[in-house]
């Protein structure tokens, strides 16, 4: 089958389709025929150079597909179902895992970063990793959300306890992290500030639910911020961005107010 590989980090050039052998389903896994993978962020820095990658490496955190094999012992799932592959895997034994916190365990590994990603014409995953694809989403839509919109999940459910009726202040509406992060407090009912770069991306904003939207590059976020809630601040800020937007967040939160941040201990994820 064919697969999207890097041999070694580096510039575009690096990626190469190559030619390997079709995987064949454990008997607690199905084999996915990948009908659409998607493009993170994450595959960028992956291929950039993440200390710590195992090379050669299929590229890749999120997939959607139809299942064409099934393993002896998968229970739940059927071939022909069209599903959607959770982009990470972890240990299932520790406590993180059995308190319902994977994203915790020490063994937590993500697709396309510890392990093969989805970027190939199959791959093989444990029945557990796998979830339907809703009809009304096509392939291409299904894949292009998992990863960013379960982070985006983590941050807002488990870092902080987001309320409704409280006020956040998401950075990057346009990111695909970012408009994860306004869907899903709109869903919590929580009243939404966010940012955009340039005026095209305001009607996008809005469309998504947000209440207030600020042009970083024309307005004072901080400002703007104390003007949308009567000079109160906000009770969370929703920091992904990094250095060049942390002394603001700090500055807009009201006294008690949370600061929900995506950190990592990798380099490359933290370029700014």
């Amino acid at each position: 089958m064919k697969s999207i590989r890097i041999h070694q980090h580096g510039d575009f050039d690096v990626l190469l389709i190559d030619e390997i052998q079709k995987p064949v389903p454990l008997d607690t896994q199905v084999l996915v025929q990948i009908k659409a993978a998607a493009l993170n962020h994450l595959d960028l820095f992956v291929r950039q150079g993440i200390p710590g990658v195992p090379l050669p490496i299929i590229m890749g955190s999120d997939g959607a597909g139809i299942i064409t094999e099934i393993g002896s012992n998968v229970k739940n799932l059927k071939i022909g179902d069209e599903v959607i592959i959770v982009p990470f895997k972890s240990c299932g034994t520790c406590n993180s895992c059995k308190s319902e916190q994977e994203q915790l365990c020490n063994n937590y590994q993500v697709r396309g970063e510890h392990l093969n990603g989805c970027q190939a014409e199959y791959i093989s995953v444990d029945e557990k990793y796998l979830l339907p694809k809703p009809k009304s989403l096509s392939f291409a839509e299904a894949a292009a959300f998992p990863l960013a919109y379960m982070t985006a999940y983590h941050m807002l459910t488990s870092k902080v306890q987001l309320k409704s009726n409280q006020t956040i202040l998401i950075w990057g509406a346009s990111s695909g992290i970012g408009s994860g992060a306004i869907q899903i407090a709109k869903n919590l009912q929580v009243n939404v500030i966010t940012t955009i770069g340039s005026e095209d991306k305001r009607k996008y904003a809005k469309n998504l639910g947000t209440d207030f939207v600020i042009n970083y590059m024309e307005e004072n976020v901080a400002a703007k911020v104390k003007e949308f809630t009567e000079g109160n601040g906000v009770d969370v800020v929703f920091e992904h961005p990094g250095k060049s937007t942390f002394h603001t967040s700090m500055r807009v939160l009201k006294t008690g107010g949370e600061n929900c941040y995506l950190w990592c201990n990798n380099g490359p994820y933290c370029k700014s």
